[in-house]
């Protein structure tokens, strides 16, 4: 509600409070509302969830240098009516240097014929194509992993922002609600005044009709208002992970601008920072940095692909199996395995690489631009802010020392109510202005925040 000060009491009662105005046992500040976001609201739920899912995918390329098990067991039929099962057991483990070595044991069984084999082998890759060993795509899901956990720190950030802006529109459709309600107020003692004069001849029946149209109108505003209030509550709620029928009660102070950040602030050092913290011109130099490594590989893998397996195995015959896990003979081997790339696959392959790379480059150095001027255009609108919040403030206490003074010449006798209503309203009008203003400021001082990549840091609680 607002006070009226020093205006007569006959015009000092207020509207009848309505739904809106039913007092609740707890209040909603800002902190709270923003630590309550971080662990309810369904977006950010699902973009942490997605981190889940990069660690996984990470684990998944890990997998290609872990040493891997194995079992299979097979029915098959020969010529005729021969009949018989194989069994194939091993363990393999590839190293990050391309060298590979695998333990395996065979048994099979075909009419009254049982061969076991117990194999060791070593394969060293001489000519190894970096783009197929796999070590790359385990860099890249590492990449992936981390671009993902800074995600979910942009994440955070841009929902600081939405619920501050949600919780700010908030407790300004409060103001709102209660402006109308004074304008409300104020028309019907004006036009109650009016209708005084009229019948002491004073006033005419059109000064009569125009005075209650404004009153209508200004129970319009205060309808709409009321609806203004409604929305922005709602909004601010989803945006909590609230049910839009749950208790709503925000802290109606508003934040000293003074706690903030400098105005004068270098231009040059906070671009700086945000180079530094932006998550997606981070993710855009990585890839730079993913494609040059593999443009690096490139001389050594136009010599063709060779691996070198070195093969012993222990080998065993019998009438059954018993008889089969005996030593009957050892055997070497040597084999080789040569990708002549006939086809030209890696030179097509390396030219999408350098052109994927050009790319990202440009893209790097647009995003690099933009940033600068977001970075730019936030600080500026932080300094027209703070001007506007100065002219908010010297209008304010203007309109409250004319309110003043109008309330002591009509205590004297020298001013009319309308007078003493008219600035009334003028005052509650500025500390509305006022307060927008202060809000203006507080979300361009976030908007700094934000576009420098410090947003978390700085405002989360």
């Amino acid at each position: 509600m607002i006070l009226s000060l020093g205006a007569p009491a006959a015009v000092a009662e207020l509207a009848e409070p309505g739904p809106f105005d039913t007092p609740e046992p707890s209040v909603l500040r800002l902190q709270d509302a923003i630590g309550r976001a971080l662990v309810r609201n369904h977006e950010y739920l699902d973009l942490l969830s997605s981190i889940e899912s990069a660690e996984l995918d990470l684990e998944d390329a890990r997998s290609t240098f872990r040493r891997q098990f194995y079992t299979r067991m097979d029915s098959d039929a020969r010529v005729g009516s021969e009949l018989g099962n194989t069994f194939r057991s091993g363990m393999s483990q590839k190293l990050e240097s391309g060298q590979r070595w695998n333990v395996e044991f065979y048994n099979s069984e075909f009419g009254g014929d049982n061969l076991s084999e117990l194999r060791f082998s070593y394969s060293l890759p001489i000519f190894d194509d970096p783009l197929d060993s796999g070590v790359l795509e385990l860099r890249r899901a590492e990449l992936d992993y981390e671009h993902r956990e800074r995600l979910a720190r942009v994440g955070s950030e841009e929902l600081i922002a939405e619920v501050s802006r949600h919780y700010y529109q908030a407790v300004l459709a409060r103001d709102g609600v209660k402006a109308a309600e004074s304008e409300v107020r104020l028309t019907e003692a004006l036009a109650h005044a009016t209708r005084v004069r009229e019948r002491n001849g004073r006033s005419s029946q059109l000064d009569v009709a125009a005075a209650e149209l404004r009153v209508a109108q200004a129970n319009q505003r205060w309808n709409s208002a009321r609806a203004a209030l409604v929305s922005a509550d709602n909004r601010l709620k989803i945006m909590l992970g609230m049910g839009i029928d749950d208790p709503l009660v925000l802290d109606p102070d508003l934040p000293p601008v003074d706690e903030f950040g400098e105005l004068d602030r270098d231009p040059e050092e906070v671009e700086a920072l945000a180079l530094a913290n932006r998550a997606e011109l981070l993710r855009l130099g990585e890839e730079m940095d993913l494609a040059r490594r593999k443009l690096s590989t490139e001389p050594e893998s136009r010599m063709p692909g060779l691996d070198v397996t070195l093969q012993y195995s222990r080998v065993g015959r019998g009438e059954g199996f018993s008889d089969s896990i005996e030593l009957d003979e050892n055997r070497f081997g040597i084999g080789l395995s040569m990708d002549m790339d006939v086809d030209g696959r890696r030179d097509i392959t390396y030219r999408r690489i350098a052109l994927f790379y050009k790319s990202k480059q440009r893209a790097y150095d647009r995003l690099a631009e933009d940033i600068r001027a977001d970075v730019r255009r936030a600080l500026m609108h932080r300094q027209e802010s703070s001007s506007q919040l100065t002219l908010a403030r010297s209008g304010e206490q203007l309109a409250e020392q004319r309110f003043r003074q109008a309330d002591l010449l009509y205590r004297a006798g020298r001013s009319s109510t309308e007078g003493v209503l008219e600035r009334e309203q003028a005052l509650s009008e500025a500390r509305k202005q006022e307060r927008q203003a202060r809000v203006d400021y507080l979300l361009s001082d976030l908007e700094v925040s934000r576009v420098s990549g410090t947003l978390a840091k700085d405002w989360a609680p």
